[in-house]
């Protein structure tokens, strides 16, 4: 089972969160802070990280810069997805901007969440074969 770090403070939106990744075959781990998110980064690998806007403020920048250089390091590939109460196009792209692969506004939809995901097994199957034929050569 995939596993999944989720940083929402709402515990409603956690809740709503960790029930669609259930159902999609991810195990969810949940933390309300920057603290608690720090430390289940040092004490865990996740393949994809959420991070909500409001939960992290003014800290968001310097997380996802935290995750992509220890992804640097280990090799080990994250996805990052941004979560925003906003849905201003700008809010999303600035999401990007800083780092994430992708961004959702709230509230979130299943259907959006399976699309993300889809993409996410596309590009690794994609970082497969590119490791295979290189691998192969």
């Amino acid at each position: 089972m995939n596993s999944v770090l989720l940083a929402e403070s709402k515990a409603i939106d956690a809740a709503h969160m960790e029930l669609m990744l259930k159902r999609l075959g991810w195990k969810t781990d949940i933390v309300n802070d920057e603290t608690n998110l720090k430390a289940k980064l040092k004490a865990e690998q996740y393949s994809m990280i959420i991070l909500d806007e409001a939960t992290l403020g003014d800290e968001l920048r310097e997380t996802v810069k935290m995750i992509r250089d220890r992804e640097n390091v280990t090799g080990v590939p994250v996805t990052i997805i941004g979560t925003t109460a906003y849905s201003l196009r700008g809010q999303l792209r600035k999401l990007l901007q800083i780092g994430m692969d992708f961004s959702l506004s709230k509230p979130i939809y299943n259907q959006d969440l399976v699309g993300i995901l889809e993409a996410v097994a596309e590009k690794e199957e994609q970082r497969k074969e590119k490791h295979l034929v290189i691998a192969a050569s």
